[in-house]
């Protein structure tokens, strides 16, 4: 992995992958510092304090492909993908259940999904923003990534991140940051 440093983000390569800390902009003139390789290891932990269940099996655990979780920060929504849910003109859509009292709502593809490939939700840590790829028309390449706003009635219209984040090659999988100044992502730009 190579690991590169901008004033605005840190850049980690992998093979194509390029995994983009922070932000892209023009305030650093695209020159990149490289990262010395000690400070580019991170060794996480992981502890497992139970055993594995299914999660509301028959609403999102079900016979169905289901994948990348999505807590609501209140834990009153729960947002996944799913590749073969009937229901969805695509298959890789976006599906959403609601606290109801101490049950779970019965499983609803979101409002901002489109007839391409919507996947890979991830909430922001304020709970005001969905982030998720997507290769619907209007993009920049392949897969881009959106995020719809967190409204009283459900979510609204997707808005594309643009050409800070995406490219004419494939964005996936993001992960805001907890403090909500950065947005990690995949990616296989060119020239990575």
């Amino acid at each position: 992995m190579r690991c590169y440093r901008r004033a605005c983000a840190t850049l980690c390569v992998m093979g194509t992958s390029l995994l983009i800390i922070g932000g892209a902009c023009a305030a650093c003139a695209g020159i990149a510092t490289p990262v010395p390789a000690s400070t580019a290891v991170i060794t996480p932990t992981l502890t497992i304090i139970s055993s594995a269940e299914l999660v509301e099996p028959g609403i999102v655990s079900s016979a169905h492909v289901e994948m990348r979780l999505a807590p609501s920060p209140d834990g009153n929504t729960l947002l996944w993908g799913s590749t073969d849910r009937a229901g969805c003109p695509e298959g890789w859509d976006i599906w959403c259940t609601r606290r109801v009292g101490t049950t779970w709502s019965a499983p609803v593809p979101v409002a901002f999904n489109s007839a391409a490939n919507d996947f890979d939700p991830a909430f922001s840590a304020d709970g005001r923003w969905v982030y998720f790829f997507s290769n619907r028309a209007g993009g920049l390449g392949g897969d881009d990534i959106y995020r719809a706003p967190v409204t009283a009635e459900g979510f609204g219209a997707a808005q594309h991140l643009g050409p800070e984040i995406n490219t004419a090659g494939d964005e996936w999988a993001p992960s805001p940051s907890p403090d909500g100044a950065r947005l990690m992502f995949v990616s296989n730009r060119p020239g990575a």
